[in-house]
C-alpha cells in the first residue's frame, strides 16, 4: 500500500520579518512538507493577515500557488498584494499566480494591478 506522509507546520514561523503592510500586518512563512517522492518544488505556507496560501520560488519568479482569504472583503487581501509586491520588487522577481478558480480575482488583477495573462500550453494541449 502506497501512502503519503504529510507534516504541516501549524504555526509559522517568521523567517523574514522585513516585510509588513501599510496596515501592520506581517509575511509570515515556513516551509510545507508534503512528502511526494516525485515533487522537486520546495512549496512555503505564506500568511498575512486572515490571507495565507502557499508559495513557491524559481530564481526569476515567486509563483503564488494557492492563495485563501478566510475572512473576506476585511482589506487583509490588499495588504497580502502589497508585502508580496514588496518582496518581488526587493527580490527582482516577477510575481506569478499559478492557478485561478476565482475569475473576478483574475480580472481584479488584470484590471487593476497590472498583471498580464498568459495561457499555459503543454504537447497534450495539442
Amino acid at each position: 500500500m502506497n501512502t503519503v506522509i504529510i507534516r504541516r507546520q501549524r504555526t509559522l514561523e517568521a523567517y523574514n520579518a522585513k516585510y509588513q503592510s501599510k496596515n501592520g500586518l506581517w509575511l509570515t512563512f515556513g516551509p510545507w512538507n508534503v512528502s511526494i517522492p516525485k515533487d522537486k518544488i520546495k512549496q512555503y505556507e505564506f500568511k498575512v493577515g486572515s490571507v495565507h496560501g502557499l508559495v513557491f520560488f524559481d530564481r526569476w519568479m515567486i509563483f503564488i500557488n494557492a492563495v485563501y482569504n478566510a475572512h473576506p472583503h476585511n482589506g487583509n487581501f490588499e495588504d497580502f498584494l502589497e508585502v508580496f509586491e514588496a518582496m518581488a520588487q526587493d527580490l527582482k522577481k516577477d510575481m506569478v499566480f499559478v492557478n485561478f478558480m476565482n475569475d473576478r480575482l483574475k480580472h481584479h488583477l488584470i484590471q487593476k494591478r497590472g498583471f498580464l495573462e498568459f495561457i499555459r500550453m503543454t504537447l497534450s494541449d495539442n
